[in-house]
């Protein structure tokens, strides 16, 4: 009796590393005989979210680094991007495929072309189900680039996490760091101010305390207190004692030189008038729209720039439509001089995310678990 090819699958994937009971995962050491079996049947390599946490761990610069290649390739359209589709699951859930392609035969930077496909599931029902799973699944697909071969499958919460934040240093490395001639050993102090205490709001902390030496504070504000508090406390025993709770939105963001707000608020929470001239805003919280946490006086006094412009016009048109100009892509900026922002301008890097940051976030995984494996 013939099996069918995803139960085959299935079973090479229990065999080289993913082991699950009930809903939690670990991952079994790859061994020598393992190693063989994978090249062997040229099967796909499966990594679940523990292995990808273990692989990123400190990695925050080769991360950001892939991340402004990620903007790089965007902005010359070695980046092809679809439009992700849509596909409804009854009243219970919808499916979202967001293919990407990234082309390195260009003068312009070296690396490998990677091609790939996110696809993130929502069913609003999982937290409620008698073995809860995350309202929101993502997996990518990693694909030979000449062959168009399955070579990897990587739970995708852990990369779309981490290389949001990555992909925030990479645009503040631009349009704040860039911008105001501060070099890798200034030591001119950063204060850093995050809205949010949740996956996102620790994640930043994490990466621009990696990449900036020079950050004398990091405010975490949330509306709701404790969370900030605990996420502080979280930070401190990682050794960034520059963390410290803001009590008001207020005290987060005055005289702070680089903001983040990362929270899923349907309202404003960073008003104008908190904001002083020659700031950087990383807009990465997506409530009703990904244009929710900024008031429209503040709107309407920065520079707002994007990660890949033509999903980011889509996007954001709702405050297109409000007289509201959407400057270009950091990319853009990156590689001509002349439309780097002046020294007061308020910026704002809009991260919409595309699929380029996923693919190359997870070649950067692939690559690293193939170096850790036995040779033999």
């Amino acid at each position: 009796m013939l099996k069918c090819p995803w139960l085959i699958l299935v079973s090479e994937l229990l065999i080289i590393g993913y082991s699950a009971t009930n809903t939690s995962l670990t991952v079994t050491p790859l061994s020598g005989n393992n190693s063989a079996r994978e090249m062997a049947t040229g099967l796909p390599i499966f990594l679940n979210e523990a292995r990808v946490s273990q692989l990123l761990d400190g990695q925050w610069l080769p991360l950001i680094d892939a991340m402004h290649q990620a903007l790089l390739a965007s902005a010359l359209k070695h980046a092809v991007p679809p439009l992700r589709s849509f596909t409804p699951i009854r009243d219970e859930g919808i499916m979202l495929t967001m293919p990407g392609y990234v082309d390195f035969n260009n003068d312009v930077h070296e690396g490998e072309p990677v091609l790939a496909c996110k696809v993130v599931t929502s069913f609003t029902g999982n937290s409620e189900r008698e073995n809860p799973l995350p309202n929101i699944l993502g997996t990518i697909l990693l694909f030979d680039v000449t062959s168009g071969k399955l070579t990897c499958v990587l739970e995708a919460t852990e990369i779309t996490a981490r290389r949001t934040a990555a992909a925030s240093v990479a645009a503040t490395n631009i349009l704040y760091k860039k911008r105001h001639s501060l070099s890798n050993s200034s030591d001119e102090p950063i204060v850093l101010g995050i809205f949010g205490a949740g996956v996102q709001g620790k994640n930043h902390a994490l990466a621009f305390h990696a990449a900036y030496s020079n950050i004398s504070e990091i405010r975490i504000w949330n509306h709701r207190l404790p969370k900030a508090e605990r996420l502080v406390a979280e930070l401190k025993t990682l050794g960034i004692n520059q963390a410290r709770v803001a009590r008001t939105g207020r005290e987060c963001a005055e005289g702070a030189d680089i903001l983040v707000t990362a929270t899923s608020s349907s309202e404003p929470i960073l008003f104008d008038e908190w904001v002083k001239n020659g700031a950087h805003i990383n807009a990465v919280g997506s409530g009703r729209f990904h244009y929710c946490e900024l008031d429209l006086p503040l709107y309407r006094r920065v520079k707002i720039y994007l990660d890949n412009e033509s999903s980011g016009r889509n996007e954001l048109r709702g405050l297109v439509v409000q007289g509201i100009s959407l400057i270009t892509s950091v990319g853009n900026v990156f590689l001509e001089p002349n439309l780097m922002p002046g020294k007061q301008d308020i910026t704002v890097f809009h991260s919409i995310g595309m699929a380029a940051e996923d693919a190359l976030a997870a070649q950067l995984v692939y690559k690293r678990h193939l170096l850790s494996r036995p040779s033999n």
